[in-house]
């Protein structure tokens, strides 16, 4: 059996130009805390050759679309797997359903 879960998206691989044979390729990735273990939500950096710049998630998608003459795709788009808390999957999925179901235990997290 293939353990399955959720993954987040860490980083990407963008290219710009008319086809794979012209163009450039840029990294992005999500950005991380100093200690860099906790991401930062909706922060990305771009490494553009010399040139590293931050940008919101929004700006990201906004770049990374596609479809028009000249802007950028996303290539490579590379993926983390979210940790588990302990427990099993079943045991976390019931207990959000219970608290789905009984407003007063959701009321007093």
């Amino acid at each position: 059996q293939i353990p399955t879960g959720n993954y987040r998206c860490v980083s990407i691989v963008s290219h710009e130009g008319r086809s794979a044979e012209g163009g450039h390729y840029m990294g992005w990735a999500k950005f991380k805390d100093a200690d860099g273990d906790v991401f930062k939500d909706d922060q990305w950096v771009r490494f553009n050759d010399d040139k590293v710049t931050q940008h919101d998630w929004k700006y990201v998608v906004d770049q990374l679309v596609g479809g028009r003459a000249d802007t950028q795709i996303a290539y490579i788009v590379i993926y983390q797997k979210d940790k588990v808390p302990d427990g099993s999957i079943e045991e976390i999925v019931d207990e959000e359903m219970e608290m789905e179901s009984n407003p007063e235990k959701k009321a007093k997290q």
